[in-house]
């Protein structure tokens, strides 16, 4: 029988396992030998961008017990190997990162100061970083095919946003779906096919600038585009190591979730996460119905409770506020505002929030603020970190009340 090897490589920041949050989970789960890392000497960190010394010829381990860093993409090729014992073709999961902290999508030039891109120079051509990405599959798709379990796929965790958090929605939007598309055109030359594992980022602990990006967003939106692309997790509801980086404890929990919307994927069975579908407003009242194949639920024992009405906040409304949130159904929240809803400037948000920054400020905890509480009706027992769950968090947003509101909301506020 023929066998195959998965590639996971992750891409993006430095929550893409180029960060060295740790010290590694010594649980024998880890130690699985056909979890394996290039045997260039960077295990799953890979190079960042910088001149390679080492190729690429085979494969090691992934499990070290004395490693003080803790792998995302060990998690993930640990659960997916736990998970798809019915599949005897599957030889082993390839781990690797590419990422490289701090590097917005396309480069960068303050006062002289070059910050490099993850995809484009300031001139226009790939940069070091993306280049180091796609040599990376390169040599790893040669050295599988040399000891005859050759790749037969390709997944592309990809986190990334803090550096581009400034970006207008389309312009992160279109820039992000250009190095897609020239990452898969590159892909599809070596006859590999690749799918996108999209993370929506945390965005930072208190005192710091909060998570009110349209990076985080626009992520959903790629995802209903493409149909190589899914969003596959929000990372609010993840402590952190630091202002921005998931703690080691984190990276087992979102490896492992990616690594259940891996093996729905590769077993046929697809499942979008949980979307706001449509918004209805009347008066102060905001009903959100969501399209979700679990249902939803109001968590609010993982984590400190947010400043927010568990979440949800209105902007762009002078004097308006969220004075209660309710569960209506089981995909259905219903806000009441203090205030009937204006349609000019106004929006909803969810895990959606500016933080004001506050000099010498110390944070209570290290989780996001902008932090929700709404999370899928769905969770699995963590098989790295002792006692907890595996969860996947309803993905933030921030929308418009529509524009044109119900006559029966004009005739409320007349009265």
């Amino acid at each position: 029988m023929k066998t195959s090897s998965i590639l996971v490589i992750l891409f993006g920041q430095s929550n893409a396992d180029a960060h060295n949050a740790g010290p590694s989970l010594p649980v024998p789960f880890l130690d699985n030998p056909r979890c394996v890392v290039p045997n260039d000497g960077r295990s799953f960190q890979g190079w960042r961008g910088r001149e390679r010394i080492k190729p690429i010829t085979g494969f090691d381990p992934s499990y070290d017990p004395k490693s003080k860093i803790q792998s995302i993409g060990a998690a993930i090729g640990c659960t997916v190997l736990d998970q798809m014992t019915h599949d005897v073709s599957l030889e082993r999961v390839i781990v690797r990162s590419a990422a490289r902290g701090g590097c917005p999508l396309i480069a960068r030039d303050r006062n002289g100061r070059v910050t490099p891109g993850i995809h484009l120079n300031l001139d226009g051509t790939r940069s070091a970083i993306f280049e180091g990405f796609i040599e990376d599959i390169r040599q790893i798709k040669a050295a599988a095919e040399a000891d005859g379990a050759p790749l037969r796929h390709v997944y592309i965790p990809f986190f990334h946003g803090e550096a581009d958090r400034s970006a207008p929605y389309e312009e992160y939007r279109r820039n992000l779906e250009a190095m897609m598309d020239d990452a898969e055109a590159v892909l599809a030359e070596m006859s590999l096919g690749c799918t996108w594992l999209m993370t929506q980022a945390s965005g930072t602990a208190e005192g710091s600038t909060g998570n009110a990006w349209a990076t985080r967003v626009c992520l959903d939106d790629i995802a209903t585009r493409r149909r190589n692309a899914h969003l596959v997790a929000a990372n609010y509801g993840l402590a952190l190591e630091d202002s921005v980086h998931l703690n080691a404890n984190s990276k087992a929990l979102i490896g492992e979730l990616i690594a259940h919307r891996l093996v729905a994927l590769e077993k046929g069975k697809e499942r979008h996460i949980t979307r706001l579908a449509h918004m209805v407003v009347q008066g102060n009242v905001v009903d959100l119905l969501f399209d979700s194949p679990t249902g939803i639920t109001f968590d609010t024992t993982r984590f400190p409770v947010p400043d927010s009405a568990l979440g949800f906040s209105v902007t762009g409304q002078k004097g308006q506020e969220i004075m209660a949130v309710e569960q209506t159904g089981p995909a259905t929240v219903r806000l009441i505002c203090a205030l009937p809803l204006d349609g000019g400037k106004t929006r909803i948000n969810y895990a959606f929030q500016k933080a004001i920054s506050i000099k010498d400020h110390v944070p209570e905890h290290r989780y996001p603020f902008g932090r929700g509480c709404l999370r899928e009706d769905w969770s699995v027992a963590s098989k790295i970190v002792d006692g907890n769950e595996v969860l996947s968090w309803v993905p933030a947003f921030s929308l418009p009340v529509p524009q044109e509101l119900p006559v029966e909301r004009e005739v409320a506020q007349a009265a």
